[in-house]
């Protein structure tokens, strides 16, 4: 037995470590977020279902660690982002889809995309709703005063973008502990 070190008791040892509960996948946690959170947060503004989240950046998954679409949900739940409106959706929308819903309304779906957006002035977002299904989110204030704290993290990837084509340096970034 080694004279140097003291034997503890379980309780002395409970009481001097302290214990962070294991994070569910697809469970955000404000207080206890990781980077691939505030990297996904920043990345949601904007984004529809039809282009955006049908076919995410696969980085999400292999460098940060996150399912982007569990964290949509997950955001919408703690208010971090919010759906838009049927008016305010549109401009994100992919122009098939746009083209899709005003032919199913029987108008002229021809034109670039600010002429699409346009057709669709005369109807209230009922009528849009009914034939524009897809979903587009913004960031709310909460995810805004949320983001802000973690403006190096967003800067850092913003970085990484285009010079990462391995997502190495992606992957070192997710390894920092933001809590």
């Amino acid at each position: 037995m080694n004279p140097f070190v003291n034997r503890t008791q379980a309780d002395e040892y409970n009481e001097s470590i302290q214990r962070v509960p294991e994070r569910k996948p697809g469970v955000f946690v404000e207080e206890r977020p990781i980077v691939g959170d505030v990297i996904a947060l920043y990345w949601l503004d904007g984004k529809s279902e039809d282009k955006d989240l049908a076919w995410p950046p696969k980085w999400f998954n292999k460098a940060y660690r996150v399912d982007i679409k569990k964290e949509v949900s997950a955001f919408l739940k703690t208010g971090h982002i919010a759906e838009l409106k049927s008016h305010e959706k549109l401009s994100f929308l992919k122009n098939d889809t746009l083209k899709e819903g005003l032919e199913l309304l029987d108008i002229s779906s021809r034109g670039n995309k600010a002429d699409l957006v346009q057709q669709y002035a005369e109807f209230d977002d009922d009528v849009i709703e009914s034939v524009v299904k897809y979903k587009a989110y913004k960031i709310t204030d909460k995810g805004q005063k949320f983001l802000q704290q973690y403006q190096n993290i967003i800067a850092e990837h913003m970085a990484l973008k285009n010079a990462d084509p391995f997502n190495s340096e992606k992957k070192k970034l997710s390894r920092l502990e933001l809590f």
